[in-house]
């Protein structure tokens, strides 16, 4: 409902017939106002611009000469921005998930506006498609946990190869459920968490050392990449770890896209991991 409702313009305060879905310039004379009529709904995130588009707006008779956007109505408590609130280029920079409603007047040659009431929805949303890969060197065993926002080591909300496909979020639904694949035990590979949907918050990474292989020596160097909608916003080489380590990698924000990385080293039983046999 939402995506019809935003790509109506509504002309007049009049009855149903009112209602402009595909307006031609034929359809009205020389006398009428112009014809604003906003882009359709999209989606956008917290702190990356939005473009605004009133290219398709109309005149009878001329050319659409001015434009003006305007913030109808926000989620409670977020700020709202236009820059270029009165050219064809405007953009919505806006600091809090939810909906936005913005209206739009564009004005003829003479000055005229349109008297249409148009509005467009741009939803802010969280971000999507999280993957996690571990690589490291070395014939030894390593790890990578990815922890939900209330998520705890080795306990509720962590994903890890042993507890690969948790059911997370709501139950039953897929999109918000991570899958680990890909569990390397004895050499140097690639493990990858992937999750489409993932919850409001902050998401941990971890790698764990969980078992050395008989090597005694030459410890593994841990290279981490995180990629949010398809677009790596971490590639960071760790520190080496000795059997038993867990380094706590970063976090990574699905409301701002950003990650903030750690160098925290700790322990497997400092983080009150269960007891384990190699």
């Amino acid at each position: 409902m939402r995506r019809f409702i935003a790509a109506l313009a509504l002309v007049g305060c009049g009855s149903e017939n009112d209602l402009v879905t595909d307006p031609d310039p034929n359809d009205w004379g020389d006398d009428l106002a112009p014809l604003a009529i906003p882009g359709p709904y999209q989606e956008g995130h917290v702190g990356q611009p939005a473009a605004l588009d009133s290219s398709a707006s109309v005149d009878a008779d001329g050319e659409v000469a001015g434009v003006q956007w305007t913030v109808l109505s926000t989620p409670d408590g977020a700020l709202a921005s236009i820059t270029g609130a009165d050219t064809a280029e405007a953009s919505l920079l806006t600091d809090t998930l939810g909906v936005y409603v913005l209206g739009l007047v564009v004005t003829d040659n003479d000055g005229r506006p349109s008297e249409n009431l148009a509005s467009t929805v741009i939803e802010v949303v969280p971000y999507r498609d999280l993957e996690v890969r571990l690589d490291w060197d070395g014939a030894t065993d390593l790890d990578v946990h990815l922890l939900a926002p209330d998520g705890t080591y080795f306990g509720a909300g962590d994903c890890w190869y042993g507890e690969p496909e948790p059911d997370w979020g709501v139950l039953g639904l897929d999109a918000d459920d991570p899958g680990y694949s890909t569990d390397v035990e004895d050499g140097a590979g690639t493990e990858v968490i992937t999750l489409a949907a993932p919850e409001v918050g902050e998401f941990q990474v971890l790698v764990h050392f969980y078992n050395p292989r008989g090597i005694e020596a030459g410890w593994p160097l841990p290279s981490l990449d995180v990629w949010l909608e398809g677009v790596r916003i971490d590639n960071d080489l760790g520190p080496r770890l000795t059997p038993g380590d867990v380094w706590i990698a970063g976090t990574v924000d699905t409301v701002t896209g950003l990650w903030t990385v750690s160098d925290t080293i700790t322990t497997h039983e400092e983080l009150g991991g269960p007891p384990y046999n190699y």
